[in-house]
């Protein structure tokens, strides 16, 4: 049996002692169906939500109330500022009040209201406390009730609270009644509550979810405010550290520039000496051949000039063969001596190619033997060992 179902039954009444009426049933109208009033109305009051476009989902006789523990997760709302509109006085809204007190850093900022909201309640003293609640720019409007009989939770049937819950611009939730009632308002309210202490559960929840959220990202923001400035730092030393190296190495390319320029004027002027030692001792070697040939020249003139004292030291004969073969000899020697110091002249400035036996130890004795060098055969040797 549900409110609004009407049944013929048939009994015998009795009254106990305490003045409560029994009935003992003999008989069921069979066949029975809903058709009272009261079931009739729920239904109108449920037909106008689904045209109003509560989803389908709250409308079903399989509803049941949201769990406290994630009722606002499909709810874009932060329930910090709390409007509650109760009786007053009533043992809910104490019950509301407590838990939310117990909180600690989760607790909302709460504006109570009263409303005892039953049949007979005006729509307008309701409305006033949503239009309020939008005023203040709320985050939620919590109905809250506690438990009794179904007839004094009669006024939360009706699709006039309901269409008014549905249509609010604020956020309602209900928390009415016990675990298996199920009112219009229920239905209608963005989140519904088996009781006022299971709403104060779940606002509590989510403040206390929001807050370690934020707590999380505070951290979140300072370990990467830590990390910048870390890695700033970092940046810091090692573009400091880069300068370092950059100065570094600059200082290093010019030592390293007047490093090659004094070594490449120390090998110009190696190889200007190497090169005024090879011409010194070139024209000495030269000048000692010219003056051999001129030696040579002076002594055949003089053999030629003087012959006839030699040819009478020797007894020869001035016409005899033997004179004129004396003479060619001379002639052709002092000829042949001329040609080769001549060739060797010519020659003293290529290198030899064959190399020394004995080569000089180091460049200091190669410079020695060039100053002291006399003979064209000896400076071709010592060229073919010029020092690099």
């Amino acid at each position: 049996m549900t409110s609004g179902m009407v049944l013929t039954l048939k009994g015998s009444l009795w009254l106990n002692a305490e003045g409560t009426v029994g009935m003992r049933v003999t008989a069921i109208e069979p066949g029975f169906v809903r058709r009272g009033a009261l079931y009739l109305e729920d239904n109108r009051a449920i037909a106008s939500l689904r045209a109003a476009g509560v989803p389908g989902s709250r409308l079903a006789r399989t509803f049941v109330h949201d769990n406290p523990e994630n009722a606002f997760k499909n709810l874009d709302c932060k329930p910090e500022r709390v409007m509650v509109v109760g009786p007053a006085n009533a043992q809910g809204v104490g019950d509301l009040e407590r838990r939310l007190s117990h909180s600690g850093g989760s607790s909302p900022e709460v504006f109570y209201r009263t409303l005892s909201w039953s049949v007979d309640a005006k729509m307008e003293d309701f409305q006033a406390h949503l239009r309020e609640a939008e005023e203040l720019d709320l985050d939620l409007v919590l109905l809250v009730r506690g438990g009794g009989h179904w007839r004094w939770l009669r006024g939360y049937q009706r699709a006039d609270l309901g269409l008014a819950i549905q249509r609010s611009s604020v956020p309602v939730a209900t928390a009415v009644g016990h675990d298996a009632d199920v009112s219009v308002a229920d239905r209608a309210a963005s989140l519904s509550f088996t009781t006022p202490t299971a709403a104060a559960e779940a606002i509590a929840n989510e403040l206390a979810f929001h807050r370690r959220q934020q707590t999380r990202a505070m951290r979140h923001t300072a370990e990467r405010r830590i990390q910048a400035e870390d890695q700033a730092a970092e940046e810091a030393k090692l573009a400091s550290f880069e300068a370092r190296i950059g100065v570094l190495q600059a200082n290093y390319e010019t030592v390293q520039q007047r490093v090659s320029e004094a070594n490449s004027r120390q090998h110009n002027a190696f190889k200007v000496h190497t090169q005024d030692l090879l011409d010194t001792a070139e024209m000495r070697v030269k000048f000692i051949s010219r003056t051999a040939s001129v030696a040579v020249l002076m002594a055949v003139t003089a053999m030629v000039v003087f012959n006839d004292q030699l040819l009478a030291s020797l007894q020869l004969s001035p016409d005899s063969l033997q004179c004129w073969l004396y003479r060619l000899t001379i002639i052709a020697t002092g000829v042949w001596l001329l040609v080769w110091q001549r060739r060797a002249r010519n020659s003293a400035g290529l290198a030899s190619t064959s190399p020394m036996k004995k080569p000089p130890r180091d460049v200091d004795s190669w410079r020695f033997a060039m100053k002291r060098v006399r003979t064209v055969r000896k400076l071709r040797r010592l060229r073919h060992h010029t020092p690099l």
